[in-house]
């Protein structure tokens, strides 16, 4: 399966009231232009804020497994797109949709195999995350990914690894080459 990357600014406003209301129509118009069907497809999304001239920070991950126009702007996301935007004070929301496709390149239609991959997609995507931004809004599928510890692998801090962790790290990460002094030399 394929996932094809689409990455759109969220456009927004302000009511009478001084809160933050996002432009939806706008942005699925924005979006279909990029990718036609892209409101009816499945995958998962990102919401970040891109700072000028910096990469955008991941602050919330989810996923679609009904359509992304069902799902991306529902009242609970809202709120927490809201939240890290007046947390933050800073940065151009952005939304990255992750269509998933079949091999022949057409957007993947439903079944059982289809959720389990966008599930799997979603949990490896937050890990990502959470490597740039210890902040993430996603409550679920972090709490093991934030308090598990293995030496040399996951969350043990620098010089913690001890001589076997190190050992596995090496396993998972490779080791750098180190340079051959020339025979006869």
């Amino acid at each position: 399966m394929k996932f094809e990357v689409t990455f759109i600014s969220v456009q927004t406003d302000q009511t009478a009231r001084g809160s933050l209301r996002i432009k939806e129509s706008v942005f699925w118009d924005e979006a279909e232009q990029k990718l036609e069907g892209i409101s009816r497809a499945k995958g998962c999304y990102i919401f970040g804020l891109c700072r000028s001239g910096g990469a955008p920070k991941p602050w919330y991950i989810g996923k679609a497994t009904k359509s992304f126009k069902s799902e991306v702007f529902t009242y609970r996301n809202k709120g927490i797109y809201r939240d890290c935007i007046d947390d933050t004070k800073r940065g151009v929301p952005v939304l990255i949709l992750l269509t998933a496709k079949t091999e022949k390149g057409s957007i993947a239609q439903g079944n059982n195999a289809l959720k389990e991959t966008i599930d799997w997609v979603e949990t490896h995507l937050i890990q990502a995350a959470l490597k740039r931004n210890s902040n993430l809004k996603n409550l679920q599928k972090t709490n093991y990914l934030k308090k598990v510890v293995i030496p040399g692998l996951l969350n043990s801090g620098r010089g913690n690894d001890g001589e076997d962790g190190n050992a596995l790290r090496k396993m998972f990460k490779g080791i750098k080459k180190q340079r051959q002094k020339p025979i006869g030399f």
